[in-house]
């Protein structure tokens, strides 16, 4: 028989501030951030691999240990954990890894990087940087993709639980600003103006018997869902990929929250209209990453974090769902555990 799959512990790194209650207490006020402070990275400077580690990889290495933390997930680390596992998503980490690397050595004078510059120069050191610090051998995955890939790394987090590749995933998304890609960004976006954010988001999950056996806190039960690919939103305005997804989503119950990939764009008329054309419009919703800006993979995540912790404490079902602009969609479905 297939194991339920559960999120046991959360985390989120922001420029509203570091851990859980003070960024999601931030976004019930409204406020928005796009930088990372420094002093929300002080618990992994610490680390050995930090010195080796760019922004982003300490992003995702923050919420990782936050979510470890609240999930009461104790790593030995003179052990090898072979049956634990990292996925971790982003959309522009490669890019700026890849200006790292080259700027890292050619700022230096060399004529061949050293070995430290190799460490940031692809766009899997993310994962890697997770699994060395806390000698994690299961399965590790990378996935790069657009708006939707923070969702889609959490629905490919609970596949790989569900079909046994492990018993415990650390599900990260964590996203860098840099120059070059916030100067891209305010050329090509449409009105009305956004601004790009950097920050990282992670969840822990687990199979149930894992975590029964160590009586971890269950914040939801992670159900299912299903990511569709359609045509850019321009010729598919009504969202039918999205609409797919979100239909998936449902068919394990009537959701009592959404939370929603809106970004104050034309996008949100697209996701409105296959919302609505799937839910009832009186489910309550929120637009997470209208308060955390576009951090594409990261609040992708934070969708799910979101909606976790407010689900936590109740029997409700709730939904995520998020959307691309190339049509790529992702939606899943969560249940509080009460």
């Amino acid at each position: 028989m297939t194991e339920r799959v559960f999120i046991t512990g959360a985390g989120l790194v922001s420029g509203l501030g570091s851990g859980l209650q003070p960024v999601l207490a931030a976004l019930r006020e409204g406020r928005s951030a796009v930088r990372v402070e420094d002093s929300s990275l002080e618990e992994v400077q610490h680390s050995p691999q930090a010195r080796r580690m760019a922004r982003a990889s300490l992003f995702a290495l923050a919420a990782a240990r936050q979510a470890l933390h609240s999930g009461r997930c104790e790593l030995d680390p003179r052990q090898v954990h072979d049956d634990f596992g990292v996925v971790c998503a982003s959309t522009h980490l490669a890019t700026s890894y890849g200006f790292r690397f080259h700027e890292g050595f050619l700022a230096e004078g060399k004529p061949m990087p050293g070995p430290i510059h190799f460490t940031n120069g692809c766009f899997n050191s993310m994962g890697t940087h997770i699994s060395l610090e806390y000698r994690l051998t299961g399965c590790n995955h990378t996935l790069v993709g657009g708006m939707n890939i923070g969702l889609h790394a959490l629905l490919f987090s609970f596949r790989l639980l569900r079909q046994g590749s492990c018993t415990t995933v650390l599900c990260c998304a964590s996203e860098e600003l840099t120059d070059i890609l916030a100067g891209v960004y305010r050329k090509f976006r449409l009105s009305p103006p956004l601004a790009m954010s950097e920050g990282g988001a992670a969840l822990l999950l687990e199979k149930e018997s894992r975590a029964r056996a160590r009586r971890a806190p269950i914040l939801a039960e992670v159900l299912g869902g299903r990511s569709t690919r359609g045509p850019d939103i321009r010729r598919d305005v009504e969202g039918r990929a999205l609409a797919l997804a979100i239909e998936a989503a449902s068919r394990h119950g009537p959701p009592g929250r959404y939370a929603s990939c809106a970004n104050g764009s034309d996008l949100d008329d697209v996701e409105r209209s296959a919302r609505h054309s799937v839910l009832p419009r009186e489910i309550p919703s929120t637009a997470v990453k209208n308060a955390l800006e576009e951090g594409f993979a990261f609040t992708s995540l934070a969708q799910a974090v979101w909606l976790s912790h407010e689900i936590a404490q109740t029997s409700l079902m709730g939904i995520a769902a998020s959307l691309d602009r190339r049509g790529d969609a992702t939606a899943l479905a969560l249940r509080g555990m009460r």
